[in-house]
């Protein structure tokens, strides 16, 4: 039988960022609404482990001015991770990213169960997972967070030894105050962060939720379980997978999860009811949302990217919220070996300082009205340092044959012999089996042949494109033609200018119309 979800209950409102954060950001203090905003995950993104990635460095570096916009870009970090306090992860990130990170800036997974201290304050709950060190860690943010009862698996283990008899438990983690947990009723199970202990965590779980009226120690009957609403239980993010510098992705908090539930299902027969929070889930995109809005004080920014490198929650959570969003596919949980991603986002990348690039280029030119706004634009691929060398040299080939071409139309001989030679080029263009350019008006286009489409090479994605106003390889538009008798003439025809040298300006046009495409196709 499925496990049951719940879902969180609307009443349960944001609590005040003011009171969990004082401090107040530096970053778009400005009145005007800000363009756009990002929400960077962390783990796979920012950093691979311990290690800081470079490119997080320089993405950094735009936000915080060095940018077309010459201003800072309001920013926060939304990960799935926790195990230590906001200030403290704030204080942790400002020295590796070598840029000051605000606490309010910072949406750990264990965040939002802010939400919950109205339903649990002042009741006692079992806490699960979390660092071991410091000791009391733990138990420390979660009063912070406005939990005034809390208990932790060691505090259950130490007063019970037998009830896991494989390990000892930590006398410095133990609560100072602890009471005969006969006479506590547990309210609910919060799950912190990951277990550290899976089959301690597990067996302790199962006990509390069997018991009777949430005392540890007891057992309701099969019979009870069946007709009591079972106790609460709750899990700060459902991610199953997440990645560190280990070349293989680890087991995350979604894992113990569903280990947990099958044990539940097959010990009572029964199905397991949770919530979970953290991405991809609603509520931790409307704190990250509400967040955004009072740094950006008190609007809401034009436009926000959602920067990941887990298709399950990080691009599926900021689509459903109606984010845009960016996949980074060389330095997190998502590699393109893996194929087409089940959660499409709005582009790939290799890593966040091209998702920033990209996103920032995007935007400005939808303001410019150059493109189509960025959501109706499709998934492309990001040029590589390798590319864009490539287009400056098929550009810069382009400009010679221009210019060469300009230069013999103003050659008494090329004027002399261009009725010939109109005819015969006009001919062999369209004998042979390449594209045949032409110059119609003002611009320019490529006829049958030699098909547009993106190379293979050119994608890691499926079924990308690369708009050609993103490298600059497309062709300037024609030159209108300034000589006497100037007309508009048929299709392969441009501006007739004096005595034949419009024909010479075409052809030349034309070929380097080709040598800027052809040579866009292959690199």
């Amino acid at each position: 039988m499925a496990a049951l979800r719940r879902t969180a209950a609307s009443a349960w409102r944001l609590p005040s960022l003011a009171r969990s954060f004082t401090s107040s950001s530096s970053i778009a203090s400005s009145s005007r609404r800000p363009p756009l905003a990002f929400a960077f995950d962390i783990d796979g993104v920012l950093k691979a482990g311990p290690r800081v990635l470079p490119q997080a460095l320089s993405a950094l570096r735009m936000l915080h001015g060095d940018n077309p916009y010459k201003s800072q870009i309001p920013y926060i970090l939304v990960t799935n991770g926790g195990g230590v306090s906001e200030e403290d992860r704030a204080a942790r990130l400002s020295k590796e990213l070598q840029h000051p990170i605000q606490p309010h800036q910072v949406l750990q997974a264990h965040t939002v169960l802010q939400s919950l201290t109205k339903l649990y304050g002042d009741k006692p709950i079992l806490v699960i997972g979390g660092p071991d060190k410091p000791p009391g860690g733990v138990r420390g943010i979660m009063n912070e967070y406005g939990f005034n009862d809390v208990y932790t698996a060691h505090d259950l283990h130490h007063s019970f030894p037998a009830s896991w008899p494989f390990t000892r438990a930590s006398p410095d983690q133990v609560r100072s105050n602890l009471p005969d947990l006969s006479s506590v009723h547990f309210s609910a199970i919060i799950v912190f962060h990951d277990s550290r202990d899976w089959g301690r965590d597990i067996q302790l779980m199962v006990d509390i939720l069997r018991s009777r009226d949430g005392v540890f120690g007891t057992e309701s009957s099969p019979a009870e379980l069946k007709k009591r609403e079972q106790i609460p239980l709750y899990f700060s993010h459902g991610d199953l997978l997440w990645g560190n510098d280990f070349p293989v992705v680890r087991f995350g908090q979604g894992a113990f999860r569903v280990a947990f539930s099958n044990v539940w299902q097959k010990t009572t027969g029964l199905p397991l009811e949770y919530t979970v929070f953290g991405k991809p889930e609603k509520l931790t995109f409307e704190y990250a949302a509400e967040m955004l809005r009072e740094m950006c004080g008190g609007q809401d920014p034009a436009k926000v990217y959602m920067v990941g490198d887990n298709p399950e929650s990080d691009i599926r959570g900021g689509r459903d919220f109606g984010w845009e969003t960016a996949l980074v596919s060389k330095t997190g949980v998502y590699r393109e070996a893996q194929g087409e991603p089940k959660y499409r986002p709005s582009f790939v990348v290799d890593d966040v300082e091209v998702a920033v690039r990209e996103a920032i280029e995007r935007e400005m030119e939808a303001r410019r009205g150059d493109i189509a706004p960025s959501s109706s634009r499709p998934v492309t691929m990001i040029f590589t340092p390798r590319s864009m060398v490539g287009h400056a040299v098929t550009l810069l080939l382009a400009l010679v044959l221009i210019t060469s071409s300009l230069v013999a139309a103003q050659s008494p001989t090329t004027a002399a012999t261009s009725s010939s030679s109109n005819a015969a080029s006009s001919s062999s263009g369209s004998a042979s089996g390449n594209s045949t350019a032409t110059v119609s008006g003002n611009s320019t286009s490529t006829a049958s042949g030699n098909a547009t489409s993106t190379s293979t090479t050119l994608s890691q994605y499926p079924t990308a494109s690369i708009p050609a106003s993103l490298d600059g390889s497309a062709a300037a538009p024609a030159p209108a033609a300034t000589g006497g008798g100037g007309s508009k003439s048929g299709p392969g025809d441009s501006y007739i200018a004096g005595a034949g040298q419009t024909r010479q300006m075409a052809v030349g046009l034309g070929g380097s119309v080709l040598v800027a495409v052809g040579g866009w196709l292959i690199v």
